[in-house]
């Protein structure tokens, strides 16, 4: 008898898990889809092929790692080659960064942009192979260049002094006379600016002096030295990627695709688990709510119970979100139309909460929580589809001690919980400037409490037609009643609507008013049920 109540328990918190991992896979569909599109570009980045737009790329984190090395001059072609990898791994970040965010700019390299006609502000044909002065820039929609945005790329120097003063050199003139912005590594950005502009104040003060002295030769000299100094610090950008990335990446193209694939899987598997812990928490509040109102279960045991899914909800949604994004990345990289079309749908978010699902299935079943029977026709339950709650959904217990009527009056207050929480949420739904991610979000526990809600609704009038048919009419009314209340926000309404039922069956309400509920929890007196 022991084990049978514990197999029972364990698969009913098996579908409070189960119900939680499907409805978070459902909200977190565009996540899961806006995080793995925007991982896909480090894939594109690898092979050098956009496989759903169809467009292949001049060079690839595969091609650059196949270009010869000259033994003799190992370190200067290495070098050279990771400034290569680098314009390919700031166009990716910055694509990734864009889909994210939704905007619709995209950072393209100049040898991948069609040749559109277009001039850019310095009057160079924009999207020409090896163009003379940008490395980057931003097209629209239609791949019209967005004036403004090119930019160049140099890793130079070993580290930052060196590149500061490599970006000083008469070669990178023409790039200062078009006002050209210029990106170094990441890691180096903070000491190169402050190279230049502890540079800039010892030639300022060199400057004074020659100017003090009147000798206006060496001060015309020196004014030119600081305006370089100058420009070159003010066309300074921070890029996306560190020297060590691009070299790596010259090295190990696929280490490097994979770290950053894992990197924004795991940006998304943080919104997942936020995601995770809302959809679950709410269900499993809910229906504890709903069992500690019954007598079914203790105060404190309810929330553990809430403590304990709202965590383990958070951490299927991050796993959903994470496997997820990786999953869809792939998908959409596939040479398959059909399964490129798949990883476009909620597929991949929901073959990860499948799959968890069964795996917690087949874990019961070796724990012996569950027996051979159960265990098959747990997994052969409808697959893929969200797995139905079997909680009893009756409240109300503790307050009336009497079988049939406790769960009566509990099934009303499990109701009134699942109609309030589905209100407020169908009026967030109206909000015109909800996000999509939050709305998908809404969406998906709006359907969940409309689901309680009826099932609530059911086994009350199940309940109302085996047991209470001569007060029928009561409960009619009370459904009505309470309706209205919580449609127009009448607390006191609700209050006297749901005491009906209780006077009925002879029995007398706590309180009568919102007042007198809170007057008694702000007393002293014991409140006894």
């Amino acid at each position: 008898m022991g084990k049978e109540k514990n197999a029972e328990g364990s698969l009913a918190g098996k579908e409070v898990r189960d119900l939680a991992h499907f409805s978070t896979a459902s909200a977190l569909h565009e996540t899961v889809q806006r995080y793995g599109s925007a991982a896909k570009e480090h894939i594109v980045s690898y092979t050098g092929f956009d496989a759903e737009t169809g467009q292949s790329l001049s060079r690839s984190l595969k091609d650059i790692a196949d270009y010869g090395v000259d033994p003799e001059n190992a370190a200067s072609n290495l070098k050279q080659h990771a400034g290569f990898a680098a314009e390919n791994l700031e166009a990716a970040k910055s694509r990734e960064e864009q889909i994210i965010a939704g905007r619709n700019p995209t950072t393209t390299r100049t040898d991948d942009m069609q040749k559109t006609g277009q001039k850019t502000e310095t009057g160079n044909d924009i999207g020409q192979v090896n163009d003379p002065l940008y490395d980057l820039a931003d097209v629209d929609a239609q791949g019209n260049y967005i004036p403004g945005s090119a930019l160049q790329m140099k890793f130079v120097g070993s580290d930052p002094a060196s590149c500061a003063e490599k970006l000083l050199s008469s070669k990178m003139d023409k790039y200062r006379a078009a006002d050209v912005k210029i990106a170094v590594p990441a890691d180096y950005f903070d000491g190169v600016k402050q190279y230049l502009d502890d540079k800039a104040a010892r030639v300022q003060e060199q400057l004074e002096a020659a100017q003090k002295n009147g000798n206006a030769k060496l001060a015309e000299k020196l004014g030119r030295q600081l305006e370089k100094i100058k420009k070159t610090r003010d066309n300074l950008v921070k890029s996306k990627v560190t020297s060590q990335e691009a070299l790596e990446a010259v090295k190990t193209p696929l280490k490097t695709t994979v770290k950053n694939i894992a990197r924004v899987s795991h940006e998304a598997g943080v919104q997942g688990a936020k995601t995770g812990a809302i959809v679950g928490g709410t269900i499993s509040l809910i229906k504890n709510a709903v069992q500690v109102a019954k007598g079914e279960k203790e105060l404190k045991d309810a929330v553990f119970e809430v403590s304990k899914h709202t965590a383990l909800s958070a951490a299927a949604g991050y796993g959903t979100a994470f496997t997820g994004t990786a999953l869809a990345s792939l998908m959409k990289s596939s040479s398959s139309e059909m399964v490129r079309i798949a990883g476009k749908s909620g597929l991949p978010a929901m073959m990860v909460s499948t799959v968890a699902a069964m795996g917690s299935t087949m874990l019961g079943y070796l724990r012996g929580e569950i027996d051979g029977v159960q265990c098959l026709q747990q997994l052969g339950s409808d697959g893929v589809k969200t797995v139905s709650s079997s909680l009893f959904a009756v409240i109300g217990q503790a307050a009336i001690p009497i079988p049939v009527v406790g769960g009566l009056v509990g099934g009303m207050l499990g109701y009134a919980l699942a109609s309030s929480s589905y209100a407020i949420l169908l009026t967030s739904l109206q909000e015109a400037k909800l996000a999509k991610q939050q709305r998908n979000l809404v969406e998906a526990e709006c359907r969940e409490l409309c689901r309680l809600m009826q099932q609530y609704r059911q086994e009350l009038q199940q309940l109302i037609s085996r047991y209470l048919t001569s007060h029928m009419q009561v409960f009619n009314d009370t459904f009505v009643e309470l309706k209205t209340a919580l449609k127009i926000g009448d607390a006191d309404y609700a209050i006297a609507s749901a005491n009906k039922i209780t006077r009925t069956m002879g029995r007398e309400p706590l309180f009568d008013t919102l007042d007198e509920f809170k007057r008694q929890l702000l007393s002293r007196e014991r409140l006894e049920f």
